[in-house]
């Protein structure tokens, strides 16, 4: 028998999965208003997309989560643009994360690391968590849980030396009314780093069906997980801004600089950030394998329904991981670390590029949710739902207010700019190539697949 999912189990799932390091240094790049405008996206983003999730997966419970919904609501010709939108994030996400991690090693070991031995070190890495994903789900689950201690760890200690920092000597950048002020200069490209943040909660679609009592345990554990979450972000980021100039933070080595200032220049201080620098590294392998086999069996899946190609099918005999679609992660990783590597001039820009295409194909994949929220309302209005959101005044203002929030970020994304009136085409016209030659190949390999076409209507 499955052993049911109650609302604290929940909370400790969103936490342990999407808890992530890398916000930390972007987040604080926007300085202390990240503290204004953490708030506002909690209101305008999380609140309804949480509630959003909170009906559907109440309503229609499935193995298949999202992917179900989709196909549901639309048919399976758009679960299959699904399946290619959510994978395809992955390959750009994967090497931006393992770029923070060549950082870590640099500012430890070589500062004066070049651009492409920080491309060389990310590629390794890309290759070794593919590994680590084939070789099975007794070390993925060994994985999970070194990657979640090493990561609580490393947060904790973040936290108690930031606020010691904080009283002892001050803080690094001064908190007032004009800092916490919102300022539309040249920082708010960093503010859809804070929407990136809190997003991650759909992967609990996949489960949804495990949950003893949906209606009272499901929004319970988000919105509770969720305010942990934010708790440990905003900690976090306090503790990079405690202790670091805005001015002098580094995208890729900030944690290394937060963790050499906290403990100091003594032996013990420079032996104790470089275990921590290693933990971090640890900690992105453990979480990025995770997201890779999770991206993967889905991308796997949809191979077995004839809506991605049959190659990501491929499964290990011995293991039975999803060999042929995590293999594709890892090489098309490489490759955006290649192309990308010749147009950046610095391991910043570098990662920022491979994020934020990333990111504009990750939060893409949140409107077929919102579309298929407003579908089932129309097409299935009858159906019970034992979490509703309230009325369809309300429904409709929370996907558009989510959906405005997304809209921005990921203009955002391509002209970080864009408020000053400046657009650098150095930095957009890469990820507008990027993110239309990826959609122009999806669009291709959908509309020429004979995909069984259903009638979303009569679907139960």
């Amino acid at each position: 028998m499955t052993r049911q999912l109650g609302a604290f189990q929940i909370c400790f799932w969103v936490v342990a999965t999407i808890q992530g390091l890398t916000v930390f240094v972007p987040a604080a790049s926007l300085g202390v208003s990240v503290f204004f405008w953490w708030p506002v996206i909690a209101l305008l983003f999380l609140l309804p997309y949480l509630a959003i999730l909170c009906e559907l997966g109440t309503t229609w419970p499935s193995a298949h989560g999202i992917h179900y919904w989709v196909t549901l609501a639309f048919g399976s010709r758009w679960g299959a643009r699904f399946s290619w939108y959510y994978w395809l994030n992955l390959p750009a996400w994967y090497p931006s994360t393992f770029l923070v991690s060549s950082g870590v090693l640099a500012e430890l070991f070589y500062p004066e690391l070049p651009l492409w031995g920080h491309v060389i070190i990310a590629v390794v890495f890309s290759w070794v968590s593919v590994w680590l994903v084939i070789c099975g789900r007794d070390l993925t689950r060994a994985l999970n849980t070194v990657g979640m201690v090493t990561r609580l760890m490393i947060v904790a200690t973040l936290i108690v030396g930031g606020i010691q920092h904080a009283v002892t000597k001050g803080m690094a950048n001064p908190v007032n009314v004009e800092t916490l002020s919102p300022q539309l200069d040249n920082a708010i490209m960093y503010l859809p780093t804070l929407v990136f943040s809190v997003i991650g909660a759909e992967l609990i679609a996949n489960l949804i069906f495990r949950v003893g009592n949906p209606r009272h345990d499901l929004p319970i554990g988000l919105f509770g997980g969720m305010l942990f979450l934010l708790l440990l972000h905003a900690g976090g980021t306090f503790a990079v801004l405690s202790t670091v100039p805005r001015d002098q933070l580094g995208l890729v080595s900030g944690l290394v600089q937060t963790f050499r200032i906290i403990f100091g220049c003594s032996f013990v201080g420079q032996l104790l950030t470089c275990l921590l620098g290693l933990a971090t590294v640890v900690t992105f392998v453990c979480y990025m394998s995770l997201w890779a086999l999770g991206g993967s069996e889905a991308a796997a899946a949809g191979a077995e329904h004839g809506e991605m190609p049959s190659f990501f099918a491929r499964r290990n005999l011995h293991t039975w991981q999803p060999a042929g679609a995590v293999f594709q992660t890892g090489l098309w990783s490489t490759l955006l670390l290649i192309i990308y590597g010749f147009m950046a001039d610095t391991a910043d820009d570098l990662f920022w590029s491979i994020f934020a295409f990333s990111m504009v194909l990750y939060f893409s994949t949140y409107y077929f949710i919102f579309a298929v929220f407003l579908r089932l309302r129309r097409t299935q209005a009858d159906t019970f739902r034992p979490f509703r959101v309230p009325g369809v005044f309300v429904a409709w203002l929370s996907v558009l207010s989510a959906s405005t929030v997304l809209g921005l970020s990921i203009v955002l994304f391509i002209f970080p700019d864009i408020f000053t009136l400046e657009i650098d085409w150095w930095h957009s016209l890469p990820i507008l190539l990027g993110i239309v030659l990826a959609v122009g190949l999806l669009e291709f390999y959908v509309r020429s697949q004979k995909i069984e076409i259903q009638d979303s209507s009569n679907r139960k």
